[in-house]
């Protein structure tokens, strides 16, 4: 993850969503991460998918 986000400058100007797909681990610790990587980015909630409808990671995305 952090040699993604370094090689990509994902830092002030862009904004940042953090998501997972696990069911056994949430995405609290990522945000954490991130947040101390993507300095000046605009940081998003972060999000557990699994049975978010179309509209609602849609509205998350918005």
């Amino acid at each position: 993850m952090n040699t993604l986000i370094a090689y990509f400058s994902l830092s002030t100007g862009k904004d940042v969503r953090v998501f997972c797909t696990s069911g056994s681990s949430g995405p609290e610790g990522s945000q954490k991460a991130v947040t101390e990587i993507c300095k000046g980015a605009k940081m998003h909630p972060a999000i557990r998918l699994a049975s978010q409808s179309d509209d609602e990671i849609k509205a998350w995305l918005a």
